[in-house]
């Protein structure tokens, strides 16, 4: 797998080479989607970029038979050479934008390519980033180089180092040497990861450059060159955080990871085993939304709690959709995202399926959004009457017991029910009110999360009065907590 990473959109995606396809997870890390070059075109591994508005840009893969000897002595009369294609695929995958290496660049581009072997790679395209003013910029590893590629057209707008450079680089003897990632500043530079195959001697960096685009020259503004130098032949990633920090992963070497001050100095440094290797390393907020509400049936008007785990999060957006994601309903707005918890009372509607939605709104980015990964539904008294399976109250030990920290409490209602669970430790004190609600009758489910709790005898309580008051139910069972 390759290039895990949140989108935008709050998915995760990343690249599987064995089936050679980008996947789409959910929040709790299902896979809930594929992605593929269209036209034919094989998906190509450096690349997949979702926008907020759910278009999707990715490289593909076009490898070509090309006689050589008619472009190099001694080239092979049947090489196969390797192009790539940039595709911006819309909401439902058409194929909206397409643009070809081969139509724009030579094969002799390439810097450093023996363009006498039976295979060539000679662009070897690894990033894309659509620039502030909607147009492309692609990293061409092999040619050692940065396009700006104009998204309307086609054209070429400028090229940046390579054969072809168009700049005068500014306080840089070297520039940059089989680079990965491209990546636009709010303040208008441009970082990358300067892997350095061909510096002498070989080192690797993270660069920002200040463009001129209109004098053509690239103003090196800030880099970190480690002390001493560290060697990441392939593969790599700059990534400046909102604190003025800079991630660094530095490919196929070790350390993994580092992340400096605007100084230079370093605040934190990761290393993984040797011969393991990262293709990109990211910093992320990340919001987990627990799926404690799937597959439930909420009675309109009752309460229930909504749960996550974040990371990064200051504070939250919670809004709700009774039509699959189309239109968004607010519930709570600058939330405490710490708090991981928040009583919602669910709203008098037609019986409807829920989705629920978590937004980091503390971040410069604005559309980090972050989708529950199933449904639940929202039901009237009357409808949830109607279900035709016959229940009895019942309270099931949890699973699994003994747990560390969580564990799940399954139930029975025979019928709609006010609903009180609790947890007491062994001397008898309440240590937490699970759940306090209005809920359909039917099999429920919900997640216990002890982390702040030590090991010890717990027991989980169920007090059930039917609606109707003719029926309640009391159990206890016992469960073991081992930290």
């Amino acid at each position: 797998g390759l290039d895990f990473k949140i989108q935008p959109t709050g998915v995760v995606t990343y690249f599987d080479e064995g089936t050679n396809k980008h996947y789409v997870m959910n929040t709790s890390f299902d896979v809930i989607d594929s992605i593929t070059c269209g036209n034919g075109y094989v998906n190509n591994a450096h690349e997949l970029r979702i926008l907020p508005d759910g278009h999707i840009f990715l490289l593909c893969s076009d490898v070509e038979t090309v006689d050589m000897s008619k472009i190099i002595a001694g080239g092979d009369t049947a090489a196969q050479v390797t192009g790539n294609v940039i595709q911006e695929l819309d909401k439902n995958k058409n194929v909206v934008f397409e643009w070809r290496t081969w139509d724009h660049f030579k094969i002799t581009d390439a810097s450093h390519e023996d363009l006498t072997a039976h295979n060539i790679d000679y662009v070897h395209a690894n990033a894309i980033e659509i620039d502030n003013d909607g147009n492309i910029l692609l990293s061409s590893r092999h040619m050692d180089e940065i396009t700006k590629i104009n998204i309307q057209t086609g054209d070429i707008i400028w090229r940046l180092g390579g054969k072809n450079n168009q700049f005068t680089f500014v306080n840089d003897t070297v520039g940059f040497s089989h680079q990965h990632s491209i990546r636009r500043l709010p303040n208008g530079d441009i970082t990358l990861f300067d892997d350095g195959n061909f510096h002498t001697p070989q080192f690797s960096r993270a660069v920002e450059y200040k463009l001129d685009e209109v004098n053509k020259t690239a103003t090196l503004v800030w880099q970190y060159r480690n002390s001493p130098d560290i060697y990441g032949f392939a593969m790599g990633y700059v990534q400046r955080l909102e604190n003025g920090n800079t991630l660094i992963g530095w490919g196929a070497t070790n350390p993994s990871v580092t992340e400096v001050t605007p100084d230079g100095k370093v605040a934190l440094e990761m290393d993984l085993p040797q011969g393991v290797w990262s293709y990109r390393a990211y910093r992320f907020p990340f919001v987990f939304i627990d799926s404690t509400l799937a597959g439930k049936n909420l009675l309109s008007g009752s309460s229930t709690n909504i749960t996550w785990q974040s990371s990064g999060v200051d504070t939250v957006n919670i809004d709700y959709s009774i039509d699959d994601g189309k239109t968004w309903n607010n519930i709570t707005t600058n939330y405490s995202a710490a708090s991981n918890s928040y009583k919602w009372n669910v709203p008098v509607v037609a019986s409807a399926l829920c989705k629920i939605r978590i937004s980091d709104r503390d971040n410069s980015e604005p559309d980090d959004d972050f989708i529950s990964d199933s449904t639940f539904s929202i039901q009237t008294v009357a409808s949830s009457n109607t279900n035709a399976v016959a229940y009895a109250y019942n309270l099931e030990d949890n699973y699994p017991n003994p747990f560390n920290p969580s564990t799940i409490i399954k139930y029975e209602l025979a019928a709609n029910s006010k609903v009180v669970i609790d947890v007491y430790n062994s001397l008898g004190q309440l240590v937490e009110e699970v759940e306090n609600s209005v809920q359909s009758a039917g099999s429920h489910s919900l997640s216990f999360n002890a982390k702040n709790l030590s090991s010890g005898v717990y027991f989980d309580s169920i007090r059930a009065v039917s609606l109707d008051g003719k029926q309640k139910y009391v159990s206890v069972r016992k469960m073991m907590l081992l930290k």
